[in-house]
């Protein structure tokens, strides 16, 4: 098991929780997987790190320190086990959701700087910017879909 892919996918889990996205069961599962870290984060650094995701959740920084810290933490057996009991990754879908995650973050880099962009922009290049932007965020929506079709799947919710 990949304690990068775990990380990535509690982070992702634990952004739409705060900044309330994703479905009803997506945000159960948010607030569980946020109250367990919540509470294994003993450390400073641990706390200063989720505070700063709970009040910018969107900031790649801030996601990608909680990854680190969460990644460090997995190797805690007792924490492993904790977080496992509300998500059980599996080899089958190891490889889905971290091409998901790969996947939904190159997106995201794209969008800032195309966003970037369009506030620099003259009007002639602007609707091609706008397009473009379009394109991403639909198929940033249906990557963000199939991932909580799978979490969903693997914290034994297998309605979709």
């Amino acid at each position: 098991m990949n304690n990068t892919l775990i990380s990535n996918a509690l982070s992702a889990i634990m952004t739409s929780f705060l900044s309330n996205g994703g479905s009803e069961i997506g945000k159960s599962l948010g607030k569980d997987i946020y109250d367990k870290i919540k509470h294994w984060f003993s450390k400073e650094e641990e706390k200063k790190a989720l505070h700063k995701l709970e009040t910018e959740p969107f900031s790649t920084i801030h996601q990608e320190n909680i990854e680190r810290l969460i990644t460090l933490k997995l190797e805690d057996k007792e924490f492993f086990q904790d977080i496992s009991v509300s998500i059980r990754f599996t080899s089958s879908n190891n490889f889905i959701l971290d091409r998901i995650l790969i996947s939904m973050k190159k997106i995201r880099a794209q969008l800032t700087e195309l966003y970037d962009y369009v506030i620099n922009s003259g009007p002639d290049k602007t609707g091609e910017y706008h397009n473009r932007i379009n394109h991403l965020e639909s198929e940033l929506c249906r990557l963000e879909v199939k991932f909580w079709v799978i979490i969903q799947a693997s914290a034994g919710n297998t309605w979709y």
